[in-house]
């Protein structure tokens, strides 16, 4: 079992791997986000999402979990926030396609 974190500056892409219950050391990639109107999604994208009213309206953290299908007692997240969070799942797999995240990749 590992876990992930991911991270980074306005264009720096981290993504670090830990492995907290054996004994294989933890392990990193760094890539660059594409700039504003760069090949998929870009940090401009990013930056719109972040300032959209719903997530703005937020915490400084957001978690965001599963769909709630109707489970009772479950709160669905604003539309704005669950589109950020599509578009950081998106942002994650992009990045870690990228060669220098060939290390972390089954």
């Amino acid at each position: 079992m590992s876990r992930d974190k991911a991270h980074g500056g306005p264009r720096t892409f981290v993504m670090k791997r830990a492995f907290p219950r054996n004994d294989r050391p933890a392990t990193s990639c760094t890539n660059l986000v594409p700039a504003c109107g760069g090949v998929g999604i870009d940090v401009g994208q990013i930056a719109a999402a972040l300032r959209h009213p719903d997530v703005t309206a937020a915490s400084r953290k957001l978690f965001v979990g599963s769909p709630c299908n109707g489970a009772p007692g479950c709160t669905p997240p604003t539309s704005g926030v669950a589109a950020l969070a599509l578009l950081i799942e998106k942002l994650l797999s992009q990045q870690l396609a990228e060669v220098s995240c060939a290390n972390l990749r089954p």
